[in-house]
């Protein structure tokens, strides 16, 4: 009995996941799947829940293949009979047997009534011949489940080359690094990590899918939506599932939600509240209609039954056509949108204990907002608590601030409109592009060769080392585009149009990759931050996504005009003529500032970075 156990244990962490301390994201493998025996179906891992608990569909409702979008869209009324009707039609052809989920091939889908953001998923199901199946992810489809024999007649779609693949994918890749499935009769065990739009797929201990973009099926123009439901499909076959476990991974706020050591928001364009408009209206933040906008702002709460209360694109006075985020310790935070002079608003986000918890009485709370389009995030001391989509809430109006209860205190506000950049042609077409890394070795680089890794598909600096890595090929004019993913306290560069063997900051160019929000950092000088052009032009903060999460940046560069754009905003627009007169602001000489042409490469300084997705178009 010692040694079963002792086995049992050991098959479970068959393999080990690297994570950044700070983030908390997986930055390696993703853990290893469940072993195939287990001491009790349908019992969590630790740091898992399950969604299945081996005994009735509790925690579970019905939706077939229907836009997210028409479900938020409804009343709570409609949502409410519309997931009556879809009980119904579970109950025809779902049923819990022996702990196991059974659907007959027909029907809704199985879905979580729960909506989930970044997660890892684990799942095992079983299958029949001539069935195909698979998990959509935040509502949309799908991680794909095939018969991959001949037999099965879906050879022409790709069956052949095994499941797990995002198979509805049109631009991003399709299908999976290997063919993992096991035989009918067997169970296959999925672990399915989800962070922002980028997914990775183990399928029985074989890695398949390794942080591919899932494309939005329901709106090809913009990313998949940031949260919904996991839903098991239905396909003309019988199809079982167990052990399904999930863990979600918080959301930390992006560069721009935190506030700097002096308590003031990071980045430009942030406006206090105005002083002239609160003289006349004490709640209102601006006399601006604003649509899209980020928010910081802290207030004190002394009682449990105080609310502090945030209205956005609000109509007018009164109970004017608003959505309301109310906070408090009692409800955590409730999202509700008031249509027209009605009473009675929609609730859009229930109260829940996670939220209120975040909630600290008597102390100043931190709230950081952001409201985009539809889309509508706020994180409260630094938790996400708000992450939803509103298609049809107001599209601008007022911003107010206001507390019920005790003397509810605001301090601090600033807010900025969140507005697109004309000069921004980032990720708008890839003509003339061509790759410079090919995701499998180092074929055409020189330097630091021994100081890089590269794995599926990913070039990494790692800890400890890293060094001067470039292109072969000289570039004179030309459009850099790439993608990176810091860890904490991150430390990089861009070289350009530079000298091999020579320091890029002055025998040529470096374009500062660091992550902005590292402790270390506090005390730089304005040229040091991420995008600069080191001692020569201080970029624009406040643009870097969360830690562990993939940035996208585009380097142009044409004679002495010089552009970074980081996460479309464009953080530096240069002259690098007029940058350098009288002299450089780092005072230091830069004998290669205007060289013509030169390597691009990355210079790294022991800090583990990732970098994919390399690619290059010459200006002619």
């Amino acid at each position: 009995m010692i040694l079963l156990r002792c086995m049992m244990i050991a098959s479970i962490t068959l393999l080990l996941t690297v994570h950044c301390d700070r983030c908390g994201l997986a930055q390696g493998p993703i853990a290893a799947p469940l072993p195939s025996v287990v001491a009790e179906h349908n019992a969590p891992p630790q740091g898992f829940k399950a969604l299945f608990n081996g005994k009735d569909l509790s925690g579970w409702i019905g939706l077939s293949h229907f836009d997210p979008r028409k479900l938020w869209s409804m009343s709570p009324d409609q949502r409410t009979g519309k997931q009556a009707q879809d009980l119904q039609d579970v109950r025809k052809h779902w049923r819990v047997e022996k702990g196991e989920l059974v659907n007959d091939g027909h029907g809704v889908y199985l879905t979580t009534a729960q909506e989930y953001g970044d997660f890892e998923l684990m799942i095992d199901y079983k299958t029949v011949p001539k069935a195909d199946s698979g998990i959509y992810l935040r509502a949309t489809p799908q991680v794909q489940i095939w018969d991959t024999t001949k037999a099965g007649g879906m050879w022409k779609h790709g069956a052949d080359q095994g499941s797990g693949s995002l198979w509805n994918n049109q631009q991003h890749e399709r299908f999976p690094l290997v063919l993992a499935d096991k035989p009918f009769g067997e169970w296959n065990h999925f672990h399915i990590r989800m962070i922002d739009e980028n997914v990775t797929v183990s399928l029985n201990n074989q890695l398949v899918v390794n942080e591919v973009p899932l494309e939005n099926y329901w709106d090809r123009g913009r990313p998949v939506f940031p949260v919904g439901p996991i839903q098991l499909q239905t396909h003309g076959g019988e199809i079982r599932w167990r052990n399904i476990f999930i863990k979600q991974i918080p959301r930390r706020p992006p560069e721009a939600g935190v506030l700097d050591a002096g308590g003031q928001p990071v980045g430009d364009g942030w406006r206090p509240r105005d002083k002239a408009i609160a003289q006349n209206h004490p709640d209102l933040v601006s006399g601006e209609r604003l649509r899209d906008f980020e928010l910081h702002t802290l207030f004190r709460l002394t009682h449990a039954s105080d609310t502090a209360t945030v209205a956005f694109r609000r109509q007018g006075g009164g109970t004017a056509a608003r959505c309301t985020l109310q906070i408090g310790a009692q409800h955590g935070a409730v999202l509700k949108r008031w249509h027209g002079n009605s009473q009675q608003p929609w609730t859009l986000s229930a109260a829940n204990r996670s939220s209120a918890q975040t909630v600290r009485l008597g102390e100043p709370n931190h709230l950081y907002m952001r409201v985009r389009g539809d889309g509508l995030e706020a994180w409260l001391n630094g938790v996400k608590v708000l992450d939803r989509i509103d298609p049809n809430g107001p599209a601008e109006g007022l911003l107010a601030l206001s507390g019920s209860g005790s003397d509810v205190q605001f301090e601090n506000v600033f807010f900025r409109k969140l507005q697109d950049d004309p000069r921004v042609a980032m990720f708008t077409g890839e003509q003339g592009f061509v790759s410079i890394f090919n995701g499998k070795d180092l074929s055409g680089w020189t330097g630091a060769m021994e100081g890089h890794i590269v794995k599926n598909g990913v070039l990494i600096s790692p800890k400890g080392g890293g060094g001067n890595l470039f292109y072969n090929k000289p570039f004179s004019d030309f459009i850099f585009r790439f993608e990176f993913a810091l860890e904490s306290n991150g430390n990089n560069g861009v070289g350009i149009r530079t000298a091999l063997g020579k320091n890029a900051a002055y025998n040529g160019m470096e374009l500062q990759i660091l992550d902005n929000t590292g402790l270390q950092y506090t005390r730089l000088k304005k040229y040091q931050y991420h995008g600069s052009i080191y001692g020569v032009v201080p970029a624009k903060r406040g643009y870097q996504v969360p830690l562990g999460r993939w940035n996208r940046e585009e380097i142009y560069a044409q004679g002495n005009h010089i552009r970074v754009t980081l996460n479309g905003k464009v953080i530096v627009d240069a002259d690098l003529e007029q940058a350098g007169k009288p002299k450089t602001i780092d005072g230091r000489a830069h004998p290669g500032l205007f060289n013509k042409s030169g390597h691009i490469g990355f210079l790294g300084h022991g800090h583990r970075i990732r970098f994919r997705n390399l690619r290059v178009k010459e200006l002619k």
